[in-house]
């Protein structure tokens, strides 16, 4: 079928979403972990088509969240490159003599939108 992601999505916490196909198609989902493969059982192919489709629907809907995650957590990452937080890659300090780690912290503290931003990150980035 596809990666442990899309099984772990198919099955849903605590089977919560296997089980809701299950109960709206009166068929059986099957799901090997091991060899990521999921079998539809239903009393015929017309009875296991829209089934097969549905699933492809939720890891399909799944992977575009995902998707927008990500490109979320890069504007993240590019509101803070492009606040005042700039360093020379090779120095520890700021053309001022600023360490990294008090700059970060004087950002984060003074409350600009590149503090409140970089505060975001940092704490989504779990």
């Amino acid at each position: 079928m596809g990666e442990e992601s899309d099984i772990a999505v198919i099955i849903g916490q605590n089977g919560v979403v296997a089980r809701s196909i299950e109960k709206e198609y009166n068929c059986r989902i099957g799901i090997d972990k091991k060899t990521l493969t999921v079998t539809i059982n239903g009393e015929s192919e017309d009875q296991r088509r829209p089934v097969a489709k549905k699933i492809k629907e939720v890891v399909l809907k799944d992977r575009g969240e995902t998707i927008g995650r990500q490109a979320l957590a890069k504007e993240k990452v590019v509101a803070v490159k492009d606040s005042s937080v700039s360093f020379d890659q090779d120095s520890k300090t700021d053309d001022n003599g600023n360490g990294k780690k008090e700059k970060v912290d004087a950002l984060i503290n003074e409350g600009t939108e590149a503090g409140k931003n970089l505060l975001d990150m940092l704490m989504s980035s779990d």
